[in-house]
């Protein structure tokens, strides 16, 4: 939430988590335990948007123990946490799990704060195998889009030798935004936020798989 003075960042800084669980009924008795942590990794500017990189961690079902994972918002990790958290329902497409986060600026001048439009694999709430947003903003998503931000080798340099990585998330730039309204358009969609400085920002994105009809019933 955020709508009391105490969700505000500067009086009380707060760490808040996405959480993903596998609803078989059987009781989650710690995230510790039971609950695979997926990261935030990197954030850097790349053209046209600021994006983020989150982590792949395997999510094993077959283990038993393993009810689901979760996502701290807490990049870069500090414990003056910026409030980062998010505030409308997410929306499921296919195998992927599309939310808008929020976090709120102390300057009373401002729009209110700023959002990031994440997207993951719903199922183990990894980055996916390839960048959903089309970042260059040529109007086709291949691996163009892909970004280079983590040193896979630790040679303490990050260059082309690590290979690049999809993106999980790009800032808004019409700040605030909450859940998107998509349309589709075949091979592609298009996801669509009005924000707190009175813009509306439209996102080109490829389409997650299993999004077509899932049900049907056959009439005589």
């Amino acid at each position: 939430k955020y709508f009391e003075v105490s969700d505000n960042s500067i009086t009380n800084p707060q760490i808040q988590t996405f959480y993903g669980i596998l609803d078989n009924g059987s009781q989650v008795s710690s995230r510790a335990s039971n609950l695979v942590a997926q990261t935030i990794l990197a954030e850097a500017n790349n053209g046209n948007f600021d994006i983020r990189v989150t982590s792949d961690n395997a999510v094993d079902y077959t283990n038993a123990s393993v009810k689901g994972w979760y996502m701290d918002f807490n990049f870069p990790p500090t414990p003056n946490a910026i409030g980062e958290r998010i505030i409308s329902q997410a929306l499921l497409r296919g195998d992927r799990v599309i939310f808008a986060t929020m976090y709120p600026e102390p300057d009373p001048c401002s729009y209110g704060g700023g959002s990031w439009l994440m997207e993951l694999d719903a199922f183990s709430g990894k980055r996916l195998d390839k960048t959903p947003f089309d970042i260059t903003g040529d109007g086709k998503i291949d691996n163009a889009d892909m970004a280079i931000l983590l040193d896979k080798n630790n040679d303490n340099v990050i260059d082309a030798s690590d290979g690049s990585e999809s993106v999980s998330g790009k800032k808004s730039k019409v700040g605030i935004i909450k859940s998107p309204g998509v349309i589709g358009a075949g091979n592609v969609e298009y996801k669509y936020a009005s924000g707190s400085i009175g813009d509306v920002e439209t996102t080109t994105e490829s389409v997650g798989g299993n999004s077509g009809r899932q049900s049907w019933i056959q009439l005589r």
